[in-house]
Formats: C-alpha cells, structure tokens, sequence
C-alpha cells in the first residue's frame, strides 16, 4: 500500500471509532490518500428495531457534519450514499423500507428519550416489548429510575397496573 492513492467503501460509520483505527492503519502501511466511500446515508438517529446503534449522542453524524466526521476518522474525503440514492440502486419505493436510523421517521411510534436509552423497548429481562402476541397480557412500557424500561401488565380491567416510581414515556417519536 505503500505510495497508494485508496478508496475505501465500508457499509456505514455508526461512531467512528473503527473506522479511524481503519484510517490510521492504511496510513501507517503507507498510503498517501484515504477516500472513504460509505455504502449508506449516515446514521443519524437509534434502530429501535434490533440493529444495536446507540443512544442518539452516540452516533457521529448526530452530533457532527460529513466535514467534522472526515476530519475524526482522518480521511481525506469522505461521501456517504443519500437515501434516494438507495433507493435509485433498489428500483423500489421508500414505504418498503425503514429508514428511521438514517431519518428519524418510525414506521411506527416508539417511546422515544434521548436522556434515557434505546432499551425503553426491553421488558426488566431484556426481551423485547411485543404486541398481539397469542395468549400474552397487553403491555406498555414504563420507565424505571434506573433509566432501563419495564413491561406493565395489564390488570384484569384492562387498564395498566400502576408503579408508583415510574414514568410513562411518551407514545410516539419526537418530531423534528
């Protein structure tokens, strides 16, 4: 690699961390550029939908434009794919398709605090929240002090049990 002009394409940068070890080491083999081509639009927003992104904060391009995350990992430039550009390379619609990460639009409403975590989803053992489950009691979530979330079961009226230390989160995403 020595003396090399390199463009790199990964699938995505979620904090960056890896991404500038990858950076560094091409460097230290050698390389005199580094052009990142980035096979998805950035990850602005958490997956609440079983992909293991972090709370919003966590996420480079949340906090930083495409110019700040070029300069962290120490590329030389640095493109990532648009969500229209996914979507010309699949020859589908968006509605077939959850973009949420990349533009905060849930398919569905989802209990949503930045402060807090994505774990609002998880029950006390941390198993995922589900609804219409066969022979399963209703459940909300709720908020413990701790930060991580619970599942309430319904009482025999239907109504949600109470937990007098907790807090329900709100029904739906932020809008932004």
């Amino acid at each position: 690699m020595a003396g090399k002009r390199l463009i790199v394409v990964d699938d995505s940068i979620v904090r960056g961390t890896t991404t500038r070890q990858i950076v560094a080491l091409l460097r230290k083999a050698g390389a005199t550029e580094v052009h990142l081509r980035i096979s998805s639009p950035p990850i602005h927003h958490p997956c609440f939908y079983g992909i293991d992104t972090q709370i919003e904060t966590e996420l480079i391009a949340s906090t930083h434009s495409v110019d700040e995350i070029r300069d962290f990992v120490g590329a030389d430039s640095l493109s990532f794919l648009s969500i229209g550009g996914v979507l010309q390379a699949l020859d589908l619609p968006y509605d077939r398709f959850c973009f949420a990460c990349f533009d905060g639009r849930y398919p569905v409403p989802v209990p949503y605090d930045t402060a807090r975590h994505k774990f609002v989803l998880e029950d006390a053992e941390g198993e995922p929240v589900s609804q219409g489950e066969v022979g399963a009691s209703p459940r909300r979530l709720r908020m413990t002090d701790s930060g991580r979330s619970r599942g309430a079961k319904s009482g025999a009226s239907g109504a949600p049990t109470a937990d007098p230390g907790s807090t329900s989160m709100p029904a739906s995403a932020p809008s932004s």
